[in-house]
Order: structure tokens, then C-alpha cells, then sequence
């Protein structure tokens, strides 16, 4: 198992923000290892997609969680190896908390 998590915090509006995530067409501007997504359906458990990956790779996915201004998080099944991208907000009175993971499951 390979995992990784990365935190940031900082004053941003949680209404833009979200509106970044769920607009999945445009994950491209945010995360420079994805070229292109297409998602199949709304923005919610159950939906698929596809990203495709700078380097070509395209990468087959399912939303398995999503809680509106709380966090997603999608899955994709490549062979005997799962890959798990999460993406959580936490807020507090002054500032809001981001974090991103990746896990890694599956054969060696």
C-alpha cells in the first residue's frame, strides 16, 4: 500500500472552492498532472468518469463519497490496483484546512 496526504490552510471562500471541485470539466486548471475529465452524470456518489493523465494514461473512475463543502472522494480500478483520490475541507472560524490524498491498494 502506497499513501499520501498533503494540508494546506488558509482565508478562501468555501462556496468558490467547492464550485472548483464539483466543476469537474475544469480539474485540469487545478491539478497539473490531469489533461482532460469527463464525467457521466452529476456531480455525486455513483457517477463515472474518465481523467485522462498528462503523461496519456486514462484513468477509468467512480465518485465513491461526497458530501457537499466537506469533501469527495473518488476511486479507480486499474487491474488488481485501486487508487484512491480524496479531497476534504475543514473549516473553522477564521481560515479552512484542505487536504488531498492518494492511497494506493492492490497487488505488488
Amino acid at each position: 500500500m502506497f499513501h499520501f496526504q498533503k494540508s494546506i490552510t488558509g482565508v478562501m471562500d468555501i462556496d468558490k472552492l467547492w464550485t472548483m471541485y464539483s466543476d469537474v470539466c475544469n480539474w485540469c486548471r487545478w491539478d497539473k498532472n490531469v489533461k482532460s475529465v469527463r464525467l457521466f452524470g452529476d456531480f455525486k456518489v455513483g457517477s463515472h468518469g474518465v481523467m485522462q493523465m498528462k503523461e496519456g494514461l486514462e484513468l477509468p473512475f467512480r465518485i465513491e463519497e461526497c458530501t457537499e463543502k466537506q469533501s469527495f472522494i473518488v476511486s479507480s480500478a486499474l487491474g488488481p490496483i485501486n487508487v484512491t483520490f480524496g479531497h476534504s475541507l475543514k473549516r473553522t472560524d477564521k481560515d479552512i484546512t484542505i487536504t488531498h490524498t492518494i492511497t494506493v491498494t492492490g497487488d505488488n
